[in-house]
């Protein structure tokens, strides 16, 4: 659990972590709007967060793009997609080229 102590005032604010360590980098505190008998909300913004994603790294990785055919999507469709990437294909081979 988290524990924000405040006097009113930034300079006064502390937030500390379990441990009772106090937490870096904090660049913005927000409440949110308390009302009887519920448990207090807040929004902490830190900054300078190392941030690694292993999970999402493993998921893209296992992501398949799904094949398009023409027997899933219909001729018209199929055939609107596969001008649509082929011109995409050419213009990012060409958008380097001088004009």
């Amino acid at each position: 659990m988290i524990k924000i102590t405040s006097d009113g005032t930034a300079h006064g604010t502390r937030v500390t972590g379990e441990d009772g360590s106090p937490l870096k980098w904090i660049t913005k505190i927000e409440i949110f709007p308390i009302e009887p008998d519920e448990v207090v909300s807040a929004a902490i913004t830190f900054s300078m967060v190392h941030l690694e994603i292993e999970a999402v790294r493993q998921a893209a990785a296992q992501y398949v793009e799904p094949q398009h055919t023409v027997e899933t999507m219909g001729f018209d469709a199929w055939m609107r997609k596969s001008a649509n990437d082929a011109h995409a294909e050419y213009m990012a081979r060409t958008a380097c080229l001088p004009r």
